[in-house]
């Protein structure tokens, strides 16, 4: 070889590097299975009643169930007929595979039909020795993004609703017999959304509808809630409760047009005579306002949209806008339905 020739540098050996340590998968400890208990229930009825506000609050008839639990690990199935909360949500025919996996007994979690709409949903409640007396459960459901097709809102509602895009979460968690101990965090929202009253001669369509709420201590809060469309929007920051009642403040956004409507379905109501100036101008004319007090108790809430701000009960309101709605020129607003054809006998 060549002596003037330039030696290569030697590369460093590297030093072989101590193998990562893995975290050790620690498997939570069980509880071990304890003496077992054989449960059955044959045709059950319950009712939760609030003694102080007189409301049923949930109905169920029809309940079997068999499952044998405190042992080790097994399958049981509950079958409901009928379940009705607040006379508003009725759902018959249930069937259920429960599963006990101490010291859980569990809904596991798996897809769910409710009407056009597929959810998740997944729930369980502690029973056994860390349990006893105390039950704590939690629950979650879920609506991932989806299309809603035309769909009944209630089963023996004329309205049916659908939507470009509707979303959905829900997460509760609480001891069972502690009402006051149940914490919830929700979200619903929609868009595009239609909802289609046989009743009216119209559709109702909204651009955005988004509700956020939580429950804390009895109370069911929602803050920055909006139903949004051209010519209607509605937003609203508020609470209810079984002990305090409502208290809540809605802001009516409108056009001139819904305006003119909405003050004539009061003034048919008699809770607004002509001489009240019921709407405010937000900057410019083409925009009309008015913000809402709701208070009151549970089953009697009033709002201050009366003359002067005087407190009407709430179901005026409801239907002082209801009766807006069905009145002529309203469809030039939120969109037609084709008149019915007259007939030969009607001329």
């Amino acid at each position: 070889p060549d002596p003037q020739e330039e030696k290569k540098p030697e590369e460093p050996k590297q030093k072989p590097q101590p193998p990562v340590p893995q975290p050790k998968v620690v498997e939570k400890k069980r509880l071990p299975a304890g003496q077992p208990v054989h449960l059955k229930i044959t045709n059950a009825s319950f009712n939760l009643v609030s003694i102080a506000k007189k409301i049923e609050v949930l109905s169920v008839n029809g309940l079997d169930y068999e499952h044998t639990l405190l042992g080790e690990d097994s399958h049981g199935e509950i079958g409901i007929s009928s379940l009705q909360v607040l006379d508003v949500l009725q759902i018959d025919d249930i069937k259920q595979e429960l599963v006990w996996k101490r010291p859980y007994l569990e809904f596991e979690e798996q897809v769910i039909e409710l009407g056009e709409v597929k959810a998740s949903a997944r729930a369980q409640i502690g029973i056994g020795k860390n349990g006893t007396g105390r039950f704590p459960f939690l629950m979650s459901f879920d609506i991932d993004r989806q299309k809603l097709e035309s769909s009944q809102l209630l089963e023996q509602s004329d309205t049916t609703i659908s939507a470009g895009a509707v979303l959905a979460r829900l997460r509760v968690n609480g001891l069972l017999p502690q009402p006051d101990t149940w914490r919830a965090d929700g979200m619903l929202a929609a868009e595009d959304l239609v909802v289609d009253e046989l009743k009216l001669i119209h559709d109702a369509s909204f651009d955005e509808l988004y509700l956020p709420f939580v429950l804390r201590q009895g109370a069911l809060q929602w803050a920055r809630a909006r139903v949004i469309s051209e010519d209607i929007s509605i937003m609203g920051n508020g609470m209810v409760s079984m002990r305090d009642g409502h208290l809540s403040v809605t802001r009516l956004v409108v056009s001139p047009e819904v305006a003119s409507m909405l003050a004539e379905g009061m003034r048919n109501m008699g809770i607004i005579d002509d001489r009240d100036f019921w709407w405010y101008d937000l900057e410019t004319p083409d925009r009309k306002v008015r913000d809402l007090v709701i208070y009151g108790p549970l089953l009697e809430p009033e709002i201050d949209a009366g003359s002067g701000h005087k407190a009407v009960p709430l179901y005026l309101m409801i239907d002082a806008f209801y009766d807006s709605l069905k009145g002529e020129g309203s469809e030039a607003v939120l969109g037609n339905k084709p008149a019915p054809i007259p007939s030969a006998a009607t001329n």
